[in-house]
């Protein structure tokens, strides 16, 4: 199983040594990765310093955690309004002596 993402030092590696002039087939099979990779980075980081890509990861991988975060607090609350919606419905069915009452009914 291969290697999940790559450095930022080498993503600008490969990058400057395309620049410098090694041809593109050249240098993805000097780094074992796909053309198409090279070209997504190149897309994507041209022009970037190894420090701004340092950030740019570091602030994608802060609004990963973010993201779930919001999931996780979003799931808590759905997750509580489905518990008092429940306790309501427990409560009224057994004030009801017996009766059925429908969970969307309100009373």
């Amino acid at each position: 199983m291969g290697k999940r993402g790559h450095t930022e030092e080498e993503i600008l590696r490969v990058l400057r040594e395309a620049e410098a002039g090694a041809t593109v087939v050249e240098v993805c099979r000097k780094h074992g990765i796909s053309q198409q990779s090279f070209c997504l980075w190149k897309k994507k980081y041209a022009g970037l310093g190894l420090n701004e890509l340092r950030e740019l990861r570091q602030l994608r991988d802060e609004n990963s955690k973010l993201k779930r975060l919001v999931a996780n607090l979003a799931l808590v609350l759905n997750l509580r309004n489905l518990d008092q919606d429940t306790q309501l419905f427990t409560t009224a069915r057994e004030s009801n002596s017996g009766a059925y009452l429908h969970p969307l009914t309100v009373r």
